[in-house]
């Protein structure tokens, strides 16, 4: 793959992504036969344009444009619904995702990651437009994005409380288990069982691991976003009634002193109401 544009008089006639197939590599000479339809070639010196990598794995990004008959895509928490789109969508025959489970649990979790990061790809100057043409501010998809803006802040805060501790205390789980079945793999090798029992010995280790390692993340998976940010917005539902209480007690007492005690039964029928809250 190349990663530099090289155009122009002098230039290669490569740009930036352009993929292909070694003919020849040599010290000082390398030749391409470049992907499409015409097969063109091209060489040049490893000294003089340096800018060329492996293309058997790429990230998605350099990978837009480009159709092959299979592909493999590794899928991460950086995934938003247009990248793993545009993953998903390069090969025309076969198709592998691989999702590591230190990333995602299950595929219940990763659906519920990307339905969070749609984001629509449009400019300021096209914006209006645009929604006028989907059917306005009202349409769920623009809702969607305009609560996802909205709480981002939120999200960053969700991010550092919430999923970073529990993320590094699955990490500390999973590395005791690996470490314990290691140490397991030691003592069978040093046992004085015979070949069978060994290999039994180490498939139920091997088991031990994984059901460990399964439950590091089952049991300290994050709590999703939607569910956090709802708790959170019902626990301050919950103290703005106290605080409107503390209001309305402080207004009252500056009103008996104000009229020389004249107001006693208004502070009473105001305990009575739930107004004050100790005094």
């Amino acid at each position: 793959m190349f990663l530099e544009n090289s155009l122009g008089r002098n230039g290669l006639g490569v740009r930036n992504g352009d993929r292909g197939t070694v003919l020849e590599a040599k010290l000082n000479r390398i030749t391409v036969q470049l992907d499409g339809k015409n097969e063109q070639t091209v060489t040049f010196s490893p000294k003089a344009y340096r800018a060329f990598d492996y293309a058997n794995a790429c990230t998605v990004h350099k990978s837009q444009g480009a159709s092959v008959d299979a592909a493999v895509a590794l899928i991460d928490r950086s995934a938003s619904a247009e990248l793993l789109f545009v993953a998903a969508s390069r090969s025309r025959r076969e198709l592998d995702i691989v999702v590591p489970r230190s990333a995602f649990r299950d595929a219940q979790e990763l659906a519920e990651h990307i339905a969070e990061r749609i984001s629509l790809k449009t400019t300021t100057r096209t914006y209006d437009e645009l929604l006028e043409r989907t059917g306005g501010k009202q349409t769920i998809r623009v809702q969607n994005i305009e609560a996802q803006r909205e709480a981002l802040p939120l999200r960053r805060v969700y991010e550092a409380d919430v999923v970073e501790p529990l993320r590094a205390l699955q990490f500390d789980r999973v590395d005791q288990a690996r470490e314990a079945y290691q140490e397991r793999k030691r003592e069978i090798a040093e046992s004085g069982l015979s070949m069978e029992d060994r290999l039994v010995a180490g498939r139920d280790a091997l088991r031990a691991m994984r059901i460990a390692v399964t439950a590091a993340y089952r049991d300290l998976r994050p709590q999703p976003f939607g569910d956090w940010l709802q708790e959170r917005e019902e626990r301050r539902d919950y103290v703005r009634p106290s605080v409107n209480r503390t209001e309305a007690h402080e207004q009252t007492v500056r009103m008996e002193r104000a009229m020389g005690g004249e107001f006693s039964q208004a502070e009473e029928m105001s305990q009575g109401q739930g107004l004050y809250r100790g005094r």
